[in-house]
């Protein structure tokens, strides 16, 4: 397709009204967890679920007797194809100086009684087509001083392969399904940390190729303010006939020096395997173009305090600010 001057896209889901999305994905969660273990009246109970373009481990101790307990030590493991991004709450501070890329220690001096403290750990995929398991081990030194240990019962976690076929629709239904509210949202914000001037028109051109060789339809597209809309279904490959078929709508944008991706689709998981497909391909198809010499040179933005995307992309060893929390933080 080509061009569209403003006047044709007015209708279309534009980047300015993505804040408010990504915020509500930040409230404080309604969890429906699956499993408990006791020991001494105190429980961990955990969950698992896509959030946007990631899973959230969720994990709560709950002391149920008057007197604290101390000394507690969580230690998360996690499988090889996942990647810890972030833990809220943000005075969370897990240990960061084990070597073990897949596991997260987290100590707590004390928990009082009759009261609970929990932990999300924000996790991303490197790849599609794996399985996995989440563990986690609790100790802790009770009100008669003996050491107690809880462990959680091995949590599966399963990225499916994803089969996308194009699909087309009136530009006039776009906006009409970033309204529906049955759809969910993830918004991916790319960086591309490299010191030399980055042409962004070419990457958007980049951008284009990998949404359509991972044959996602082009709608139409806004080259003045470098907006791509895609359509397209996704399913469960491994199911094949028996495979539900989800709607995915993709909104690709350059600003402010970002790479962005705002993904609609009813089914969560989904969101996820189109979010890392999206960001594995990205990397790829910059590192074969010569735009980038290492993969680790395209980074999320996401706030490392509250996992609302960062408004720009900030030159090396500057600081920016959240929006949402107002932590500054360096990105490179």
């Amino acid at each position: 397709m080509g061009q569209h001057r403003g006047s044709k896209v007015h209708h279309l889901v534009l980047f300015n009204q993505k804040e408010e999305v990504v915020r509500k994905e930040e409230k404080k969660p309604n969890l429906i967890f699956e499993s408990v273990e006791k020991e001494d009246n105190i429980k961990v109970i955990y969950e698992l679920k896509p959030v946007g373009s990631y899973y959230r481990y969720s994990l709560m101790i709950i002391n149920s007797n008057i007197t604290p307990i101390t000394d507690i030590k969580i230690n998360i493991t996690f499988p090889e194809f996942m990647q810890l991004y972030r833990c809220s709450p943000s005075n969370l501070v897990p240990d960061t100086s084990i070597d073990d890329q897949n596991a997260c220690k987290i100590f707590l001096e004390q928990l009082a009684g009759n009261a609970h403290t929990q932990a999300n750990l924000y996790l991303t995929p490197s790849s599609l087509s794996n399985k996995g398991v989440i563990k986690t081990f609790v100790t802790f030194v009770n009100s008669n001083d003996f050491v107690r240990v809880l462990n959680s019962e091995p949590l599966e976690i399963s990225i499916p392969d994803l089969t996308l076929e194009p699909q087309i629709i009136p530009s006039v239904k776009i906006n009409e399904i970033y309204q529906d509210t049955s759809y969910k949202r993830a918004l991916v914000s790319l960086g591309i940390k490299i010191e030399n001037k980055v042409d962004y028109s070419n990457v958007l051109n980049h951008l284009e190729m990998v949404l359509k060789f991972n044959k996602l339809q082009l709608i139409t597209r806004d080259m003045v303010n470098k907006v791509l809309w895609f359509y397209g279904r996704a399913w469960n490959k491994e199911k094949f006939e028996s495979a539900e078929k989800f709607n995915i709508l993709v909104v690709c944008q350059i600003v402010s020096d970002k790479m962005e991706f705002l993904i609609c689709c009813k089914n969560p998981s989904h969101l996820v395997g189109v979010s890392t497909l999206i960001i594995k391909e990205t990397k790829e198809r910059l590192l074969r173009s010569n735009i980038i010499s290492s993969k680790t040179q395209v980074i999320r933005l996401d706030c490392k305090n509250c996992g609302v995307a960062l408004p720009s992309f900030p030159k090396k060893d500057e600081e920016i600010a959240c929006k949402s929390c107002k932590v500054k933080q360096k990105i490179w």
